[in-house]
């Protein structure tokens, strides 16, 4: 399984509506399954998405780094 990750300007410009998707802490980024991207989007060569094995240790620190806030106990 693999995941996508653009920024929500670029997968709002090619059609999705990007408003129940995970965000990046910042609020810049989205994520979605990549066949689900490639409705829209061709993946292959693609400057604007990164796309991750779900099982790698890249998307393990994006989503670590990006993606999750810390949770104070």
């Amino acid at each position: 399984m693999k995941f996508c990750i653009a920024t929500i300007a670029y997968w709002q410009s090619v059609g999705f509506d990007t408003s129940n998707w995970r965000t990046s802490i910042n609020g810049t980024k989205a994520m979605c399954h990549d066949k689900f991207a490639r409705t829209l989007v061709d993946l292959d060569g693609n400057p604007e998405v990164e796309t991750y094995d779900i099982d790698s240790p890249a998307f393990a620190r994006v989503i670590e780094g990006e993606f999750m806030e810390e949770v104070e106990e």
